[in-house]
């Protein structure tokens, strides 16, 4: 590439740079109300998930609490009783216990269960749970994590939910533990307080009926974890649910920001948390916004450029005209000079006489100009002359022609001349903007001009015979007027 295109290219970026920069603004005022908008709409979300595991939570609570009322009060017949009704009705219990601190070989009180195991329907039918229920729940060597849920529960007296853990399957569930004191039978003394504390309530709830709480699939980027607070949320053997969208790409990921909404469930024996975790990506923003915003900003440069290269084109175009002006045009006052004359007056020749008009050729000098540039010195003179010409431009028509052929001599020609008289009202227009004088450096000069008229065609049939003619009565103008200075 030249220099000179280098140029023109350095010329173009730095013109467009401040437009692309506006619009690189406008886009970026828009990525930013979008990740907004994803922050608010992940807030929205999240606090829409809370308010459901909420209800769910606070729902299996207030079933384990029903199902005390009953145990304690009416006893283990009509509490069986309802403990088919209440599973009946709430399809994610697993299983309600009586669970009691036995050793591993005693056996359990009373069981209302459900086996998932279809393998082990002889030694677990549903008349008979109470032999994996108590090998589960009465056996903590078998899942370790109940031993302590079982604990806090008698101490605190409140239900108390353990961290998840498998069953039959591997299906994931979890436990909520609640104290409850046996009701007294026939002849059976007062209970001591150690005794009352021996049972608990136990529930077991499948954890993956969560996932039925949330209508829809995670987003794209988007991840939902319900956990226990005794784990962290990333820790598998802490989590009840996790959904999650298809994971964003690694640069969507350095680019764009990440969002986290993390509330504690608001039930009082059950310690999970939700989680939800919004990464932004591509699929996020405004993609029409941003089209338009980038084509928008692709069009304004292409017209700017394009209005930036006709500039210089039309530039280059007029270089050769500025050059050839300043060849034919007087450098001084910028007029015509004589050889731009001859050329003018040839074709206003030919023009005049094919529509039958007159075409006159007035030559105009002043007296005693030398006489101004020895007094007043050469800048002076030159001053005085462009003057003169801007006031002969200003006394003719737009379509006549001012030229300087000489040191003072101008050359006016006067197209579409009618009759004598519009030429004597030009030549009385011509002496009334010079009468006024000059004010050159501080002083008043006055200049008075001799001035001669051809006509053509009756003067000449060429330039040269109308400039001879015209200047034989410049002479005898200014002669006229020296005999009139004279004798006044």
């Amino acid at each position: 590439m030249r220099t000179a295109e280098l140029k023109n290219f350095g010329q173009y970026v730095a013109r467009i740079s401040p437009l692309l920069l506006l619009w690189l603004g406008v886009a970026a005022i828009v990525v930013d109300s979008d990740i907004r908008a994803v922050e608010r709409n992940m807030t929205q979300a999240g606090t829409a998930y809370l308010n459901q595991l909420d209800k769910e939570m606070i729902r299996n609570e207030a079933t384990l609490m029903a199902f005390s009322t009953v145990f304690g009060t009416l006893g283990e017949t009509m509490a069986s009783r309802y403990a088919g009704q209440l599973m009946a009705a709430n399809p994610q219990i697993f299983s309600l216990e009586i669970v009691q601190t036995a050793s591993k070989n005693q056996p359990g009180s009373f069981a209302a269960g459900k086996t998932h195991d279809r393998s082990r329907a002889k030694e677990n039918a549903f008349n008979h749970p109470l032999t994996l229920m108590r090998r589960i729940l009465s056996g903590p060597e078998k899942v370790p994590a109940l031993g302590l849920p079982m604990n806090e529960s008698r101490l605190r007296r409140a239900p108390v939910a353990s961290p998840p853990f498998r069953l039959a399957k591997d299906d994931l569930e979890y436990a909520v533990f609640f104290p409850v004191s046996r009701p007294l039978r026939r002849g059976d003394s007062a209970p001591s307080p150690a005794a009352q504390n021996e049972s608990l309530l136990g529930m077991v709830i499948d954890a993956s009926r969560l996932a039925n709480i949330f209508k829809f699939q995670a987003s794209k980027g988007e991840t939902v974890i319900v956990y226990h607070r005794a784990f962290w949320p990333e820790d598998q053997n802490g989590q009840l649910l996790k959904m999650a969208g298809k994971a964003r790409s690694a640069i969507e990921t350095a680019i764009f920001p990440a969002f986290i909404f993390k509330y504690p469930l608001a039930t009082t024996g059950e310690p999970f948390a939700l989680v939800v975790k919004k990464q932004v990506g591509w699929s996020d923003l405004s993609q029409k916004t941003l089209a338009l915003i980038t084509l928008l900003a692709f069009g304004t440069s292409l017209t700017l450029v394009a209005y930036l290269r006709d500039r210089q084109r039309s530039r280059v175009a007029q270089r050769p005209i500025r050059l050839w002006h300043g060849v034919d045009h007087d450098p001084l006052t910028g007029l015509p000079d004589g050889t731009l004359l001859m050329f003018r007056a040839a074709q206003l020749q030919a023009q005049m006489l094919s529509q039958n008009m007159s075409l006159a050729v007035l030559l105009l000098d002043f007296d005693e100009f030398k006489k101004v540039n020895d007094l007043f010195g050469r800048e002076s003179g030159d001053e005085l002359l462009r003057f003169v010409a801007n006031r002969l431009c200003a006394a003719v028509r737009t379509d006549d022609t001012v030229a300087r052929t000489n040191s003072d001599e101008f050359v006016i020609l006067i197209e579409n001349v009618d009759s004598m008289e519009s030429l004597d009202f030009i030549k009385q227009k011509i002496q009334q903007k010079l009468s006024g004088g000059f004010l050159i450096a501080g002083q008043l000069i006055h200049v008075r001009a001799s001035m001669g008229i051809a006509i053509l065609p009756g003067d000449g049939d060429s330039m040269d015979a109308l400039l001879k003619q015209a200047r034989i009565r410049m002479c005898a103008d200014k002669k006229a007027r020296r005999v009139k200075l004279h004798l006044v």
